[in-house]
């Protein structure tokens, strides 16, 4: 069954997918158009967002692209940087190469169906990009000729979070519930696995097995020796982020707002912090910082610190709505913003704040894009 409907962009694709995993749960979510994509390399940030993409050094622009916010253009996978080379997907399913010095146009991939949408960010391999795409494709590209792929393979349903290489294989969820694995070299589907829900966040390989989170309240992995799926834990709530791995503990923060320690291994909880509201989740992974301390960001946009025996360090709340995992830049840590005064601000270990990146242009027209979105599928929970 085919639905077309006007709606701005990221409000229509967070409601499918609240629909398609049965989370009723009001959320910060049903009232984002959309929210950034961030990637940061030893002194740049970058962010795609709306219809521009930005590099900003110390709280100053450094570039924009393209010049004049385009209404016709919407970004939110979080760019690649490799090599000299910024590739930012959109929602028209094109992937823009982008000059990292300038910003300026190297060249624009034009997908095949230009009505779906670059969700997820495009992935290196060794000779190798990836993207994945909502037209339920993967194409693979030489970096060196991104005029023709080196093959493209077209999966069940459609394609939300980023391809992870192991050995000679891909893996890669679609969101009618299934781990696909693909021949790297030719892209020819290997194999499926079913899984019990959705998965919006990326796998995390440890141990020659891949950890993944579920909207069905499940923390998984699979392992690549016995080519099966093993459920770990059970959370109280849907969880869209990656967890974060750190050593023999896996950590995890659910869309309720309650936050998991458990032992990799086992699956046996260290600790749980509870959620101190049932109307503030957490959508982005938690992060470790350099000191040690886990940082989780409450959709709210309260920065939260908790060391390693779960207890808390530091709160700081921000004023403003954050969906965006925060990135690690040497010292700092980079936070991207949907609301408010500021759309990125950088902090200390400790949350004292280092510098404030204002670009008004940006979000006010990432809250006013519209597009024209066919949603194909509506996979069960």
């Amino acid at each position: 069954m085919k639905l077309i409907k006007k709606l701005p962009l990221f409000l229509l694709l967070i409601g499918a997918s609240l629909l398609l995993s049965g989370c009723t749960r009001a959320s910060s979510l049903m009232n984002a158009s959309s929210w950034p994509g961030l990637s940061v390399d030893d002194s740049t940030v970058y962010v795609a967002y709306g219809p521009s993409v930005l590099a900003i050094q110390d709280g100053k622009l450094l570039w924009r692209y393209p010049a004049e916010p385009d209404r016709n253009l919407a970004f939110f996978a979080n760019p690649l940087v490799y090599g000299d080379t910024v590739y930012a997907g959109s929602y028209n399913n094109q992937l823009h190469l982008l000059n990292k010095d300038n910003g300026s146009l190297i060249s624009t991939v034009v997908l095949s169906a230009t009505k779906n949408k670059i969700i997820s960010a495009p992935t290196v391999l060794e000779d190798t990009l990836l993207i994945p795409s909502s037209d339920a494709t993967i194409y693979a590209f030489d970096p060196t000729n991104m005029t023709t792929p080196k093959w493209k393979t077209r999966l069940s349903n459609e394609i939300w979070s980023s391809p992870i290489e192991v050995g000679d294989e891909i893996y890669v969820f679609s969101l009618d519930k299934q781990l696909n694995v693909l021949n790297a070299e030719t892209g020819a589907l290997i194999r499926k696995s079913p899984v019990t829900g959705a998965v919006m966040g990326d796998m995390i390989l440890h141990d020659n097995k891949l950890y993944f989170s579920t909207l069905a309240k499940q923390v998984s992995y699979y392992d690549l020796e016995k080519q099966e799926i093993v459920k770990l834990f059970d959370t109280d709530g849907e969880v869209w982020a990656s967890p974060l791995i750190d050593g023999d503990r896996i950590i995890v923060a659910d869309m309720l707002g309650n936050i998991y320690c458990n032992n990799i291994e086992t699956g046996l909880s260290n600790w749980k912090i509870p959620a101190s509201s049932q109307n503030v989740g957490i959508i982005a992974t938690p992060v470790l910082l350099g000191d040690g301390n886990y940082l989780f960001a409450a959709e709210d946009g309260t920065l939260m610190l908790y060391d390693l025996d779960g207890k808390s360090v530091n709160t700081r709340a921000t004023g403003s709505k954050i969906l965006t995992t925060p990135h690690i830049q040497g010292d700092s840590v980079i936070v991207a913003f949907i609301s408010g005064e500021a759309l990125l601000k950088s902090y200390s270990f400790d949350l004292k704040e280092n510098w404030v990146y204002v670009d008004a242009a940006s979000a006010e027209t990432a809250q006013t894009t519209e597009a024209a979105v066919e949603v194909t599928s509506t996979p069960e929970k």
